[in-house]
């Protein structure tokens, strides 16, 4: 057992040990171990080039903007010319 003073200065007896807090971690933690190894990285090999090869074209021309502006005038007009012929019907607006 510890002395009066041993006491006052903080020191515990052995039996309260298991209540003592674990070391805090450290501020950046080690990353954890990687389960696989990372991926080889891709290569554009010619069986992949090939089919990207033959729809971007396709992709061009709906991303083109000039393409894009086309349709939706076209869009446009075809909604005012449908909304002409209801209102020469004389039937309400949709």
């Amino acid at each position: 057992m510890f002395t009066s003073r041993e006491m006052t200065v903080g020191r515990r007896d052995t039996a309260s040990s298991h209540l003592e807090r674990p070391p805090p971690p450290p501020w950046d933690p080690p990353p954890p171990p990687p389960w696989y190894p990372p991926p080889p990285p891709l290569r554009l090999t010619p069986p992949l080039v090939a089919p990207l090869a033959g729809i971007w074209p396709a992709v061009e021309r709906l991303w083109n903007p000039r393409s894009l502006a086309a349709r939706s005038n076209r869009l446009l007009s075809e909604r005012s010319k449908a909304l002409e012929r209801v209102a020469a019907r004389g039937l309400d607006t949709p």
